[in-house]
């Protein structure tokens, strides 16, 4: 049997050695060159011949047609016409080739030889093209939520025209696409599934900064990264004030990233940790987000939304930041007729209630005794609105104040309030 001599180093396979000159051609060349894959992987390719007596073989490759020839390997004379030939090696370029061997049709050829000679002309196989796929070229993204992606692609035909259409070495559908990302901070790549046929992917992006490529690749060689999208999470956070008096404003702080350019910020407001958001305010930032609430009447939730934002290659994510309560205390003052606040001995004064919000209820009057407040009687008040009378039994002074229950307007709850408290003088 013959001894299967080693494949040439890829470094002399890149110089472009070639055989030694062929001797007198005594002997009758191979016949019935064939090609083949030896497997499902791919990864090499098997030749067999035929020959009328056991004989020491050369094998070579070269364009289809051209005298320059590239040495593969020699075989003993006691070993079985066949040989792999690892294809990798096939569509490499050459230094000295004249030609790119790359995009070239190609043919393998055997012939009766040694070191030293050869003595038969050489056979050759079916001619065969080691064409790899163009990249994947990116037709589109879309961004759902705050980290959903959904990319599609084009691409991955052969680089040049086949040819060789149907050679032994031709795998129809044959070009796949890997989907990967890596993370621009780090050297880590991520394949995103196995290699597929498929031309879009939808994944979830990961919280960190990646770029997403695919790479197209078939049993010869593979593209170029292709089809790819930057991909950036986003981030809010707000500072969201918890209380709130209803006759004030309050200002809602914010910061966005990333807003490499101008984008929408939103507020937004909901009346319990179960009701719908909606939106209460919208401004733009390249940053920094502030929002001036004018007086509400009302505790509600707040959270602060970013949208979503693409260019042609970069996926922008938005976000929400944590919801945050607010909460709104009525506001009540109460004030006497009297500009001065005196009352003649015996006599009343009328002592005005004014409500934020305006709700119906009824307020607690009290009176400071020196040491404590006291009860002093109640109030209805109705819109926000009533009127007391106070009449003036003892000599002095005396303060006194309201305490507004908890409420609620339109729904939503108001905190329980005092007034100021305001100094009624008795006098004769």
């Amino acid at each position: 049997m013959k001894r299967i001599a080693a494949v040439l180093p890829a470094a002399l396979l890149a110089a472009g050695l070639t055989a030694p000159a062929a001797a007198a051609a005594d002997d009758p060349a191979p016949t019935n060159v064939t090609i083949a894959w030896k497997d499902s992987t791919l990864k090499d390719v098997h030749v067999t011949w035929d020959e009328a007596t056991p004989q020491p073989n050369v094998l070579y490759y070269r364009a289809a047609g051209s005298s320059k020839r590239y040495l593969l390997k020699y075989l003993a004379a006691d070993a079985p016409n066949e040989a792999d030939i690892a294809a990798v090696l096939l569509p490499r370029q050459l230094a000295d080739a004249g030609t790119d061997m790359r995009l070239a049709t190609k043919e393998i050829g055997v012939a009766v030889g040694t070191r030293e000679a050869e003595t038969s002309p050489m056979a050759v196989s079916p001619a065969f093209d080691t064409l790899g796929p163009t990249p994947a070229k990116l037709e589109s993204f879309t961004m759902s939520g705050t980290n959903g992606m959904q990319v599609k692609w084009s691409g991955g035909a052969l680089v040049a025209a086949d040819e060789t259409p149907g050679d032994p070495l031709d795998q129809p559908g044959a070009v796949r696409f890997q989907p990967r990302y890596y993370a621009p901070d780090s050297s880590r790549t991520v394949d995103l599934g196995q290699p597929t046929e498929a031309k879009q992917l939808s994944f979830t992006a990961p919280a960190e900064r990646i770029t997403f490529y695919v790479s197209a690749t078939n049993e010869w060689s593979t593209a170029a990264a292709g089809a790819q999208v930057a991909v950036r999470p986003g981030e809010v956070k707000a500072t969201i004030p918890t209380w709130m008096i209803a006759h004030y404003g309050a200002t809602i702080k914010g910061t966005a990233t990333p807003t490499p350019y101008l984008r929408p910020a939103i507020l937004q407001a909901r009346n319990s940790s179960t009701s719908a958001w909606y939106v209460v305010g919208s401004t733009e930032t390249t940053g920094d987000i502030e929002f001036q609430l004018e007086p509400f009447f009302g505790t509600r939730q707040y959270r602060l939304a970013v949208p979503n934002y693409a260019t042609a290659d970069t996926a922008y994510f938005g976000g929400y930041s944590a919801p945050g309560t607010l909460m709104v205390q009525q506001f009540g003052y109460a004030s006497p007729l009297e500009y001065d606040g005196h009352v003649v001995l015996g006599q009343s004064t009328i002592i005005y209630l004014n409500l934020y919000p305006p709700v119906n209820g009824t307020a607690a009057f009290q009176r400071w005794n020196g040491k404590t407040w006291v009860g002093a009687g109640s109030l209805p008040f109705k819109n926000g609105h009533a009127e007391g009378r106070l009449r003036g039994t003892t000599l002095g002074r005396v303060a006194y104040r309201y305490y507004i229950p908890a409420n609620t307007y339109n729904g939503l709850p108001v905190a329980a309030a005092y007034t100021k408290q305001f100094v009624i003088t008795t006098i004769r």
